[in-house]
């Protein structure tokens, strides 16, 4: 909040919107990262216990999930640099 409120007094209605745009993206890779790491506490638990079997399977799950996100982001974010190349 106090961050939108600098923006907008001290650069403008145009940096505020982009601020608006950006705040929902970098909260969803904020979103990804804190999945990740809980995945990886978890893991850590599990192997710590000895239970080597339950670590293999979170520890896999969580390795699943880093490469489909990469990957979806990539392609995401690819497509729109392709788009935005083809309009210049």
């Amino acid at each position: 909040m106090i961050d939108n409120i600098i923006v907008g007094q001290s650069l403008g209605a145009d940096e505020l919107g982009a601020m608006g745009i950006v705040g929902p993206i970098s909260l969803i890779f904020s979103a990804c990262g804190n999945i990740c790491s809980s995945g990886g506490a978890k893991a850590a638990q599990a192997l710590g216990r000895g239970q080597r079997d339950r670590f293999c399977q979170i520890f896999t799950a969580n390795m699943l999930f880093v490469v489909v996100s990469g990957t979806l982001f990539t392609a995401i974010e690819i497509a729109i640099a392709v788009q935005r190349s083809s309009n210049d």
